[in-house]
């Protein structure tokens, strides 16, 4: 976090507030944020991602998003990919090398558009303070369309059968969420019946 927030300063949230509207309110809930900067913080990074995912953010603002990701990269576990060694994990050279991998975690990480395309998969008791690093031992995200094939295979190597049974367990609950693409332009109607005892705000509560 500390690394993090440094990258996202003062300057990003006035250009946000005076640049972008377009679904801001479903990020920002006043009420839950008071003397939390850290939700504040989250809530309008969440926002900002989703906005340079999907083309509508200004240059600066997309700058800052990839000075994050440049940040984060060196703490993510990305697979090979292979189908051949898939559970081994690619290194940050290896990465950072790959351009269709590295392009577009910088442009998506995070975003719905990243989850649309690649799952988390690891274990849900993980110790921090592991020194061994592989998919046994760390969350690695895998292509999805991979572990589509892969989750109902048998494997004979411990480390793949292990991955191949979180895809199974994950997939199907998953995927859903992220299905569809965002769309900035979309448009939509609010209709709340009138007599009823509802109240709404700009925030979207009832």
């Amino acid at each position: 976090y500390d690394k993090v927030v440094r990258v996202v300063n003062d300057l990003a949230y006035k250009t946000c507030q005076a640049k972008l509207t377009k679904y801001r309110d479903y990020y920002f809930m006043p009420q839950f944020e008071v003397g939390q900067q850290e939700l504040i913080d989250v809530h309008f990074y969440t926002y900002l991602i989703d906005m340079v995912s999907m083309g509508k953010a200004p240059n600066a603002l997309t700058q800052i998003v990839h000075n994050v990701n440049s940040v984060l990269v060196q703490f993510i576990h990305f697979s090979t990919q292979h189908r051949n060694n898939y559970d081994k994990i690619m290194s940050l050279d290896q990465f950072m090398s790959a351009k269709k991998y590295k392009n577009f975690f910088a442009e998506n990480f995070l975003s719905a558009e990243w989850f649309s395309n690649y799952i988390g998969l690891g274990f849900s008791e993980i110790n921090p303070k592991e020194k061994d690093i592989n998919s046994l031992t760390q969350t690695v995200f895998y292509d999805i369309d991979l572990m589509r094939s892969q989750a109902h295979r048998q494997e004979f190597a411990f480390e793949k059968e292990c991955i191949n049974q979180m895809a199974r367990s994950n997939l199907r609950r998953f995927t859903p969420m992220f299905d569809d693409r965002q769309n900035a332009s979309q448009k939509y109607d609010v209709a709340i019946k009138i007599g009823h005892g509802y109240t709404y705000s700009k925030y979207n509560t009832l």
